[in-house]
Protein backbone atom coordinates (compact mmCIF):
# COMPACT_ATOMS: atom_id res chain seq x y z
CA UNK A 1 0.00 0.00 0.00
CA UNK A 2 1.41 3.36 -1.03
CA UNK A 3 0.90 6.40 1.11
CA UNK A 4 0.12 9.75 -0.43
CA UNK A 5 3.09 12.07 -0.50
CA UNK A 6 3.27 15.80 -0.98
CA UNK A 7 5.31 17.66 -3.58
CA UNK A 8 8.34 18.04 -1.28
CA UNK A 9 8.51 14.29 -0.62
CA UNK A 10 7.87 13.63 -4.30
CA UNK A 11 10.84 15.79 -5.30
CA UNK A 12 13.04 14.16 -2.66
CA UNK A 13 12.25 10.65 -3.89
CA UNK A 14 12.51 11.38 -7.62
CA UNK A 15 14.38 8.70 -9.53
CA UNK A 16 15.19 8.42 -13.22
CA UNK A 17 12.13 6.22 -13.90
CA UNK A 18 9.78 8.78 -12.29
CA UNK A 19 11.48 11.62 -14.17
CA UNK A 20 10.81 9.79 -17.41
CA UNK A 21 7.21 9.15 -16.36
CA UNK A 22 6.68 12.90 -16.02
CA UNK A 23 7.30 13.17 -19.78
CA UNK A 24 9.15 11.41 -22.59
CA UNK A 25 10.63 14.83 -23.35
CA UNK A 26 13.25 15.81 -20.71
CA UNK A 27 12.50 19.49 -21.25
CA UNK A 28 8.82 18.91 -20.43
CA UNK A 29 9.75 16.79 -17.39
CA UNK A 30 11.88 19.67 -16.10
CA UNK A 31 8.97 22.08 -16.68
CA UNK A 32 6.81 19.83 -14.50
CA UNK A 33 9.43 19.93 -11.72
CA UNK A 34 9.57 23.72 -12.00
CA UNK A 35 5.76 23.82 -11.81
CA UNK A 36 5.89 21.82 -8.54
CA UNK A 37 8.40 24.30 -7.16
CA UNK A 38 6.18 27.21 -8.18
CA UNK A 39 3.22 25.56 -6.45
CA UNK A 40 5.35 25.29 -3.32
CA UNK A 41 6.38 28.95 -3.68
CA UNK A 42 2.69 29.89 -3.59
CA UNK A 43 2.63 28.41 -0.06
CA UNK A 44 5.63 30.51 0.91
CA UNK A 45 9.29 30.98 0.11
CA UNK A 46 10.30 28.50 2.83
CA UNK A 47 8.24 25.77 1.12
CA UNK A 48 10.00 26.45 -2.18
CA UNK A 49 13.39 26.22 -0.42
CA UNK A 50 12.33 22.90 1.12
CA UNK A 51 11.34 21.69 -2.36
CA UNK A 52 14.70 22.70 -3.84
CA UNK A 53 16.55 21.01 -0.98
CA UNK A 54 14.45 17.87 -1.49
CA UNK A 55 15.27 17.89 -5.23
CA UNK A 56 18.97 18.28 -4.48
CA UNK A 57 18.80 15.25 -2.19
CA UNK A 58 16.90 13.09 -4.66
CA UNK A 59 18.27 9.85 -6.16
CA UNK A 60 18.02 11.45 -9.62
CA UNK A 61 20.17 14.40 -8.54
CA UNK A 62 22.67 12.00 -6.94
CA UNK A 63 22.93 10.12 -10.25
CA UNK A 64 23.38 13.37 -12.19
CA UNK A 65 26.02 14.58 -9.72
CA UNK A 66 27.95 11.31 -9.88
CA UNK A 67 28.07 11.41 -13.68
CA UNK A 68 29.15 15.06 -13.88
CA UNK A 69 31.71 14.59 -11.08
CA UNK A 70 33.23 11.60 -12.87
CA UNK A 71 33.46 13.57 -16.12
CA UNK A 72 35.24 16.41 -14.31
CA UNK A 73 37.56 14.08 -12.40
CA UNK A 74 38.56 12.23 -15.56
CA UNK A 75 38.68 15.32 -17.77
CA UNK A 76 36.24 13.86 -20.30
CA UNK A 77 32.84 14.96 -21.55
CA UNK A 78 29.63 14.05 -19.76
CA UNK A 79 28.53 12.35 -22.99
CA UNK A 80 31.59 10.09 -22.88
CA UNK A 81 30.86 9.03 -19.29
CA UNK A 82 27.18 8.44 -20.16
CA UNK A 83 28.06 6.28 -23.17
CA UNK A 84 30.37 4.12 -21.05
CA UNK A 85 27.81 3.82 -18.25
CA UNK A 86 25.01 2.99 -20.70
CA UNK A 87 26.89 -0.20 -21.59
CA UNK A 88 27.07 -1.21 -17.89
CA UNK A 89 23.69 0.17 -16.75
CA UNK A 90 20.76 0.32 -19.14
CA UNK A 91 18.95 2.73 -16.78
CA UNK A 92 21.26 5.66 -17.34
CA UNK A 93 20.66 9.32 -18.04
CA UNK A 94 20.81 10.49 -21.63
CA UNK A 95 22.86 13.49 -22.74
CA UNK A 96 19.64 15.45 -23.26
CA UNK A 97 18.38 14.58 -19.77
CA UNK A 98 21.68 15.77 -18.28
CA UNK A 99 21.47 19.01 -20.26
CA UNK A 100 17.92 19.70 -19.04
CA UNK A 101 18.80 18.86 -15.41
CA UNK A 102 21.76 21.25 -15.64
CA UNK A 103 19.41 24.00 -16.89
CA UNK A 104 16.97 23.21 -14.07
CA UNK A 105 19.72 23.48 -11.46
CA UNK A 106 20.86 26.81 -12.90
CA UNK A 107 17.30 28.11 -12.69
CA UNK A 108 16.50 27.09 -9.10
CA UNK A 109 19.18 28.83 -7.11
CA UNK A 110 17.95 30.56 -3.98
Amino acid sequence: KRALVGPIEELGRLRLAEFRRLSNDPEQAVHKILAKLELLAADGYDKKVQGIRAWRGSPLMALYSAVTREALDRGVSVAEVLNEKKAETPEMLTVEECREIRKLNAEIRY
